[in-house]
């Protein structure tokens, strides 16, 4: 779970899932590489690209331990 326990393995699957994503929406094209993960529907799109919006940025905060912004705009306050 990327809420309550980021890690790099995680955070692979959800770039991972969210290229699938992405190609999907491309449309069809010979070019594309295989992926791990299929994304199929409207709705699911939505998920992989919310959860991405929503989770991406605090998973990648802890695991480089870098501050959130509203603790920086703190300190600097």
């Amino acid at each position: 779970n990327i809420k309550k326990h980021p890690s790099r393995a995680v955070f692979k699957e959800i770039v991972s899932a969210f290229h699938a994503a992405v190609q999907e929406a491309g449309g069809t094209d010979e070019t594309q590489q295989a992926s791990k993960y299929t994304v199929e529907g409207g709705a699911m799109f939505n998920s992989v690209v919310r959860l991405c919006l929503t989770q991406v940025v605090p998973a990648l905060q802890t695991i480089l331990q870098v501050p959130s912004l509203t603790d920086l705009q703190q300190v600097m306050s």
